[in-house]
């Protein structure tokens, strides 16, 4: 907030500074100077969100830090594969916030547990010992990709 303010006060030749700002907070992989990953991305996502002069925060920053916040609800976010929940820091007054609708998003929903489908996940285990590479086929819609995931679960 102090940046904020002090950006607004400053004594620019022209029009006065008007900086975005948002803040996460989680584990990132570091290379060449630059950080990947989730993390990465939804604090990118989170400071494209906000307007000039407005500051946000996701719930990983406002849950550890003593700031006079507003939720702003827990929202689909571009190349974010959770839902986040993010805050303004302070009171005013900005635009609204524009998030992915769930229903245009092309980020698969979070797969649900698979029911009676144990003997086909039995065997495609079964066949990964003894192979780098099973591949699943089948009609649109059968459950490929829930297989997939029902292995993966497995495996953890």
């Amino acid at each position: 907030m102090a940046a904020q303010e002090a950006l607004a006060s400053a004594d620019w030749r022209g029009p006065a500074l008007s900086v975005r700002m948002g803040l996460h907070s989680g584990r990132a992989t570091q290379r060449d100077g630059d950080y990947f990953g989730t993390v990465a991305n939804a604090a990118a996502r989170i400071e494209a969100l906000a307007a000039g002069g407005q500051i946000l925060v996701s719930d990983a920053v406002a849950s550890v830090v003593d700031i006079e916040s507003v939720s702003l609800g827990r929202h689909r976010l571009r190349d974010v594969p959770e839902p986040v929940e993010f805050h303004q820091v302070g009171l005013g007054s900005f635009r609204p916030i524009g998030v992915i609708d769930p229903s245009l998003s092309s980020l698969p929903l979070p797969g649900s547990p698979l029911i009676g489908r144990q003997k086909e996940i039995g065997r495609a285990r079964q066949l990964l010992e003894s192979a780098p590479m099973v591949t699943l086929t089948g009609i649109g819609g059968c459950g490929k990709t829930a297989a997939r995931g029902g292995i993966a679960e497995s495996h953890r």
